[in-house]
């Protein structure tokens, strides 16, 4: 018995389509489809990263009991104490991951946008240093532009770069990072306390070698859990 579909289903094969495909319009359309699925892919990667970085960050609020205080630092005195400025650095970082995390717990693509996080960061800086009378401001920032912080600089961007090379967990090496840029920020902060806006923070040393490290840079460095052997 013969099948009554078969001549439709021969027609439709043999059919000609009216389809505009003029190479043309054919390669406009693939690199659109391939831009739109390039951004859906990194979305889709940055959200159980995200997601991943948000349980962390109130995981380690039990260990971040104190808030970040930058009077620690003693940048504000003759003396800064190196230790006590990479302390506060990392309790910066883990109190704005929480507060991060937090604010955007709803919104994981908000969580993964950098631009929007420095900001963050950056009121949360203002807000500290509004307490700081305009001398102290004026000597912290002496010495984060100074050779001192020229020199703090670039010791956190060479152990930095080093963990990124050889630690495998993320977010030890998002947390390295972070440490360098926060110091920019809060050059920038200060700057804006005392009225000055739109500045260019200088890059730090440039550090290549293990053997430019002091010991008190080293020793600083273990302080927060940086151990660069």
């Amino acid at each position: 018995m013969l099948n009554p579909l078969a001549g439709s289903i021969t027609s439709v094969r043999n059919r000609s389509v009216g389809f505009d495909s003029k190479p043309s319009c054919w390669s406009f359309v693939k690199r659109t489809l391939a831009s739109l699925l390039r951004k859906v892919v990194r979305v889709c990667q940055a959200i159980p990263e995200a997601l991943a970085t948000l349980a962390s960050c109130r995981g380690r609020a039990k260990n971040c009991p104190s808030k970040p205080d930058i009077t620690r630092t003693r940048l504000m005195t003759k003396t800064p104490r190196t230790a006590g400025i990479l302390r506060y650095l990392d309790q910066l970082v883990k109190e704005t991951d929480i507060r991060w995390a937090d604010v955007n717990h709803d919104n994981p693509e908000r969580l993964c946008d950098q631009v929007a996080r420095r900001s963050f960061n950056r009121n949360v800086l203002t807000t500290e240093l509004e307490g700081q009378s305009f001398n102290a401001c004026t000597r912290m920032l002496a010495h984060l532009e100074g050779e001192y912080g020229h020199h703090l600089r670039g010791v956190l961007d060479f152990a930095a770069e080093q963990v990124g090379h050889t630690e495998e967990d993320p977010m030890k090496v998002s947390t390295a990072y972070k440490y360098p840029t926060f110091v920019e920020d809060i050059i920038i902060a200060l700057h804006e306390r005392l009225g000055r806006y739109d500045v260019l923070v200088e890059p730090g040393a440039n550090i290549r070698r293990y053997s430019e490290l002091s010991s008190k840079d080293i020793k600083a460095l273990s302080c927060i859990g940086v151990a660069l052997i």
